[in-house]
Order: C-alpha cells, then sequence, then structure tokens
C-alpha cells in the first residue's frame, strides 16, 4: 500500500479562571506526494488544509463564543474568509439536533467542510447532552461547587 492522505483531527477541552471551558478542534490534512493546484504548490507532508475551531461554553453547554482561524488554506480568498460566519454558533446549545443545526448554517458553500467537522469532534448528540445534563445536575445539587466545575 502506499498513503495518499492523512487526515488529523484533535480536541482538547479547557477550563477557563473564569468558570467557562473552551473546547479547541484543529483538523490537519496533508498528502504523501507534492500537490499543485489551482497555482498553489504544496511539498508532501506539508498541510494542504490546516483548521482551528473554537468555542467557548458554560455548564449549560451554550456557546459563548466561537473563533475560527485558517491556519492553512488551498484556495486564497474562499477558505480564509469564511471563518467569519463561525460567529454564528454563539447561543446555540450543545444538545441534540446540533449538528443538523450547524449543517442548515454551513452546509454545501454556505461554510467551510473542515471547520464544520471540528464542530462534530466525533462526539454524539446524545453523548454532548449527557455530559451537559450530569454535569449542570452535579453542580445544581451542590455534589460539585461552581469553584470546583
Amino acid at each position: 500500500r502506499v498513503p495518499l492522505h492523512k487526515r488529523e483531527i484533535t480536541l482538547q477541552g479547557f477550563k477557563r479562571a473564569d468558570g467557562l471551558y473552551d473546547i479547541e478542534g484543529h483538523l490537519r490534512d496533508t498528502k504523501s506526494y507534492d500537490r499543485a493546484s489551482h497555482g498553489v504548490h504544496v511539498k508532501a507532508g506539508d498541510p494542504v488544509h490546516e483548521m482551528m475551531l473554537r468555542i467557548t461554553i458554560g455548564t449549560d453547554c451554550v456557546i459563548r463564543d466561537a473563533q475560527a482561524l485558517p491556519v492553512v488554506v488551498p484556495y486564497v480568498g474562499h477558505c480564509d474568509t469564511i471563518a467569519p460566519k463561525y460567529a454564528l454558533l454563539k447561543g446555540m446549545k450543545l444538545a441534540p439536533g446540533f449538528m443538523r443545526e450547524i449543517r442548515g448554517l454551513f452546509g454545501a458553500t454556505l461554510g467551510c467542510t473542515h471547520l464544520t467537522e471540528c464542530c462534530d469532534g466525533r462526539v454524539s448528540d446524545d453523548e454532548r447532552r449527557d455530559q451537559c445534563e450530569r454535569h449542570h445536575e452535579a453542580v445544581s445539587t451542590g455534589r460539585l461547587s461552581r469553584a470546583e466545575d
């Protein structure tokens, strides 16, 4: 076998001093060969795409802030201009139907499929809801104080 394409998606969560949480998604695509497309030359192993998305949530799982950063884009003038649209995530809740809502906002040419993949994180809507509900219940019943959460 000859490797051709590699996609790495990583998610990392951070607890902030203000009691909110940051979730950062990072997507990186590389090819095992030199590539030229639309006048852009990319060497083997260098990223073809590299995107980051950070969302900030509270214990209620509502998105307080969203920032997208196109680090490396293959098509200047499109991929690098779409990032500000991801501020539309503000106010949405990580709950059942979240990815369906995301695809409605950013599907087809309305967004960037790579940034949208960073929203998914390979965690089902049910798992997200359950995690948020368990955490909120622990805080509201005193099993976990706001200082600990």
